[in-house]
């Protein structure tokens, strides 16, 4: 297993940290998510809304044809019959804050449902993923391939372990050993 040395641990922890506390709030009186009931796989029309969000799904072709004038614009590409069906969602780094991240995959249960295929992931999945790419390009790791995700069926699992690694890297004794040096030293 990779072991990170005390630096790494602690700026790996302290970005995290920091991310979580810098993550904008966000309005609790538009927390709801409105269906085109016009929503047409070939029209040029988003798929649903989440407060000033239009999110727009459908294949590569079609989201590269759709006016990208707007940052509050949400594109995911549906892959969900390829041999390893998925959405991936464009620039996913842009949305930081976690409940947010949650609706919008909401968003993607509900076209599962309404456009079913053998697309299977769960929101605490997506979420795991789609939280460990946004750390990673925020913190300039493989920013290629961070700045966008791209949730499969093959990823189930995978990211639940990465979570479980930095648990236990925030909790191990190195954290404590570093937080109670630190106590010390500011109450001094």
């Amino acid at each position: 297993m990779y072991k990170l040395d005390r630096n790494k641990k602690a700026f790996l922890l302290l970005a995290t940290y920091f991310i979580i506390l810098f993550t904008p709030k966000f309005k609790r009186n538009q927390n709801s998510i409105t269906y085109n009931d016009n929503y047409h796989i070939i029209d040029d029309s988003e798929f649903a809304t989440y407060e000033d969000y239009h999110i727009y799904i459908g294949s590569e072709e079609y989201i590269s044809k759709i006016s990208n004038d707007g940052i509050n614009n949400i594109y995911i590409i549906d892959g969900r019959n390829d041999d390893n069906p998925n959405f991936e969602i464009c620039n996913s780094f842009r949305i930081s804050n976690a409940k947010q991240r949650q609706e919008i995959l909401k968003i993607l249960l509900e076209y599962e449902s309404r456009y079913p295929t053998k697309w299977h992931r769960t929101i605490q999945s997506m979420g795991n993923e789609w939280m460990i790419h946004n750390i990673c390009y925020h913190l300039g790791i493989e920013t290629n391939r961070t700045s966008k995700i791209d949730l499969d069926n093959n990823d189930e699992e995978n990211y639940q372990n990465i979570i479980a690694i930095l648990n236990t890297l925030i909790n191990d004794d190195f954290y404590e050993k570093e937080t109670d040096t630190l106590t010390k030293k500011l109450t001094k």
